[in-house]
């Protein structure tokens, strides 16, 4: 949808946006830093508040490597729950991790 917003990259005082991000802040407000909004049913002609929910890139991801958009309805819920403990378990890794090799003495 084409919005009355000055474009950042052409100066242009108007810009276009995905439908469904223009709907999400006019009801939520804007999309923090890091975060995305996405059809809970996978179907982005379903344009819907009761449709569309703010995740993180990385939940992103994941939901992307699982291919979430084809899965089954009813397998939806049990995808996302997925993506979540994924999402978690690698950040805990990852802090295990930096918290088990020192930093290096020179830098």
């Amino acid at each position: 949808v084409k919005i009355a917003e000055r474009n950042p990259y052409t100066g242009f005082p108007t810009r276009y946006k995905l439908k469904h991000v223009v709907l999400w802040e006019q009801l939520h407000g804007p999309v923090p830093e890091g975060m995305c909004v996405m059809f809970r049913d996978g179907r982005s002609i379903n344009c819907v508040d009761e449709n569309l929910m703010l995740v993180s890139r990385a939940h992103l991801f994941r939901l992307n490597q699982h291919r979430y958009r084809k899965v089954p309805d009813k397998l939806k819920n049990s995808v996302l729950a997925l993506a979540k403990l994924e999402v978690k378990t690698f950040k805990l890794l990852r802090e295990s991790r930096d918290v088990a090799m020192p930093s290096h003495p020179m830098g």
